[in-house]
């Protein structure tokens, strides 16, 4: 394509298993952990675009490397195997740019809106507020979006935003996945209790006690129950598997995500030490009082690909 290419190999200082993906943020990781790669931050700055093959969430928290990936683009799968590359990446060019349409048009559409609602019928009735902090548009095209600075984590299909601070209120029930103190899906359901974006109480059985008692133990590293991090995914590639980590679960179509812990990494101003995907299932989502998103039929401003052809027949 007459591009110049080039390869370069590190050896990770750190690698976080995928069962305790969600101890990976902030103030989890020592400084020495965390240190500058010169050479790295160097060539990922120097290049116009990046592939990133490498499950060292560390880098993300290195603040060099993330000066470097702002003046780049780079595309970041971590826990990258041959099943997730053949099930997720896309398989031609008009498949990236619908997905980039769809995600892009949906992140507008969030970015001048002030009131979000989220119900469901397991009993999920929570409030939020968004526009204080930017919103992350994973849009999987440089084209068309990037993600937050220049990273774009695949597979893509995801709007994200820092809700302002102190707004969440209501009661969140979780029965899809979570990602501490294992990745896995939930047996039975979560539910959470929430005053200014913080939980104040847990029940729902016995997976959600052990789920209190992990949050607990790692409280001395910040504010683990602090509320953040509304998420929309877009990709209908993904499944709903609580097996290959949370950034498929949470970028399926159509599933509504929230999280708990750090959010300095999207942006905001919480540090714990952790950063769990809480991906939600059968959810509704208002916005400003409109209809937003609803199980079944989708996103209320968006047709498929087929429809669209269908209407201009």
């Amino acid at each position: 394509m007459g591009h110049q290419a080039s390869g370069f190999v590190h050896d990770p200082r750190s690698v976080v298993p995928m069962e305790t993906f969600g101890s990976f943020p902030s103030s989890a990781f020592e400084a020495e952990t965390t240190r500058p790669y010169p050479v790295l931050n160097a060539a990922v700055a120097a290049a116009d675009a990046v592939i990133l093959l490498s499950s060292e969430l560390a880098l993300l928290f290195n603040p060099e490397f993330r000066t470097a990936i702002r003046a780049s683009r780079v595309a970041f799968m971590p826990y990258l195997d041959r099943d997730t590359a053949l099930r997720l990446l896309p398989a031609n060019a008009q498949e990236v740019r619908e997905l980039a349409q769809l995600t892009t048009q949906a992140a507008k559409l969030l970015s001048g809106a002030h009131e979000i609602s989220l119900t469901s019928t397991s009993g999920t009735d929570l409030r939020l507020r968004i526009g204080q902090y930017a919103g992350n548009c994973s849009a999987g095209s440089f084209a068309l979006a990037n993600g937050f600075g220049g990273l774009e984590v695949l597979p893509a299909g995801q709007v994200a935003v820092v809700p302002d601070d102190g707004s969440i209120e209501g009661r969140l029930v979780v029965e899809g996945s979570v990602n501490y103190p294992r990745f896995e899906r939930i047996a039975g359901r979560i539910e959470l209790d929430i005053e200014r974006s913080t939980v104040v109480r847990i029940g729902g059985g016995a997976h959600a006690d052990q789920f209190s008692r992990a949050l607990d133990a790692i409280a001395d590293f910040g504010n683990p129950r602090h509320v953040t991090e509304f998420g929309l995914g877009t990709n209908r590639r993904c499944k709903f598997l609580g097996r290959y980590g949370p950034t498929e679960d949470t970028h399926r179509f159509g599933t509504v995500s929230m999280a708990l812990g750090a959010d300095t990494h999207l942006g905001g101003r919480n540090s714990a030490g952790c950063h769990i995907d809480m991906a939600l299932e059968e959810t509704h989502v208002q916005v400003d009082g409109e209809e937003f998103l609803s199980p079944g039929r989708g996103f209320a401003f968006a047709t498929t690909p087929q429809q669209d052809r269908l209407r201009e027949i």
